[in-house]
């Protein structure tokens, strides 16, 4: 997945309020879930998610917190590449490779978040 760091910073400011700092029964929940174009996260009583066109391609999750420390070095112009690999996230600039690990890597472990209608009624 290739995104605007830009883009990304904004999309975990807006799901951040949502991702616990702890969670002893559901480490899985300090991660975002990226799935089916949105950002997702979940403390089990609210959910967030925010269209993110860039997320398509497959379902992963990536570590809320580290992923947000690291963007903080990243010029937000640059367009990184962000590649899910079993238990880690890499994220890769201008060649250069940073792995996150990733608790609870498995994105089916994540929590259900369940579909909101946004028709007008």
């Amino acid at each position: 997945m290739e995104i605007q760091v830009y883009r990304l910073r904004h999309a975990l400011e807006v799901v951040g309020p949502a991702v616990p700092t702890r969670h002893l029964t559901l480490p899985v929940l300090s991660n975002v879930l990226f799935t089916r174009g949105k950002l997702v996260a979940t403390n089990l009583a609210i959910a967030v998610s925010v269209e993110l066109r860039e997320a398509q391609d497959s379902s992963f999750l990536a570590p809320y917190k580290a992923l947000k420390e690291t963007l903080a070095y990243i010029p937000g112009r640059h367009i990184i590449t962000i590649q899910p690999e079993k238990s880690l996230v890499r994220i890769v600039d201008n060649g250069i490779a940073i792995e996150l690990d990733c608790v609870g890597a498995n994105a089916d472990h994540y929590p259900p978040i369940p579909a909101v209608d946004t028709e007008p009624a």
